[in-house]
């Protein structure tokens, strides 16, 4: 990842912290560039044991700059914060696990780059006013998902994206990959929900290199996590919007179409939306279930 400076916030502690945490990231990235397994193992122990101490150290600081600002969107913040935390806990258990395999220093390395650019593009500049505080979406899972998406390629990929077919009843090409999600809301005795994005595959790695700074070529363990990290993020946060108190991830995967149809409910969905964009088109399904 390139670290650029459209993404400092204007905060000199927290700017400085997120540069380190870039650096940190990158340091995973390149753990697999040689082949040595006794240095990878080194070099991503020490990477992992540095973001867990300085990650909860930059989180403090930046929680504490909220409160002093009277930020309102603290108390989701802190559960994007404690999501990490948790997320590197796992990995770092498969990593002992596995002995660091390479497969599993990919993974990490997708939901680092992923988790970071979404949180410091997004919701971080939100802390200084430079992402526009979305309303209104309580009404609509479909209001509250077209918000998300959009205002995510806006500020993650840099393009403009648009509702094409609020309506969608068009097919598949087969070329695509799907990434679902089962949700269990955090409201009382609410539903469950089951969110579907499908994306070409030629676009997802386009889109996913572009998060890494690098050209990726195939779809392997860093990209799969990556798209589960990103729209993992994006569908908690559209059914927070919708009033549904945020969610808890009970089940994820990224299928090609084949194993992916049966994961389509029969039922008429609650949304099913097509976007276009400079990247390409996507779409992203929801039903309760």
């Amino acid at each position: 990842m390139v670290w650029d400076d459209s993404y400092a916030l204007g905060v000199e502690q927290i700017d400085r912290q997120h540069r380190a945490l870039f650096t940190a990231v990158n340091r995973v990235s390149s753990v697999l560039e040689q082949e040595d397994s006794q240095r990878n193992r080194r070099i991503c122990m020490e990477a992992v044991k540095y973001l867990k101490n300085y990650t909860l150290q930059h989180f403090a600081d930046e929680e504490a700059y909220q409160r002093s600002v009277g930020y309102s969107g603290l108390e989701q913040h802190k559960r994007q914060h404690e999501s990490l935390i948790e997320a590197v806990g796992y990995m770092e258990k498969e990593l002992e696990e596995t002995n660091y395999a390479p497969a599993s220093v990919k993974r990490l390395e997708g939901v680092l780059t992923s988790w970071l650019l979404y949180h410091v593009m997004n919701a971080d500049q939100a802390i200084v006013g430079r992402v526009a505080r979305i309303d209104g979406c309580d009404d609509s899972i479909a209001h509250a998902v077209e918000a998300v998406f959009i205002q995510t390629a806006q500020q993650v990929f840099r393009v403009s994206a648009e509702v094409s077919d609020r309506n969608y009843a068009g097919g598949f090409s087969g070329s695509e990959l799907f990434s679902i999600f089962d949700i269990e809301t955090g409201a009382a005795d609410g539903p469950a929900y089951r969110f579907v994005f499908a994306m070409e595959e030629l676009l997802v790695l386009r889109m996913i290199g572009g998060l890494a700074g690098r050209s990726v070529r195939a779809v392997d363990e860093m990209v799969v996590s990556a798209l589960q990290q990103l729209f993992g993020d994006m569908a908690v946060r559209s059914l927070a919007l919708y009033g549904q108190g945020g969610g808890r991830i009970i089940r994820r995967r990224v299928l090609r179409h084949a194993e992916a149809k049966s994961y389509f409910i029969k039922e008429q969905p609650l949304c099913r939306l097509l976007f276009s964009s400079e990247l390409g088109p996507s779409v992203v399904c929801v039903w309760t279930i």
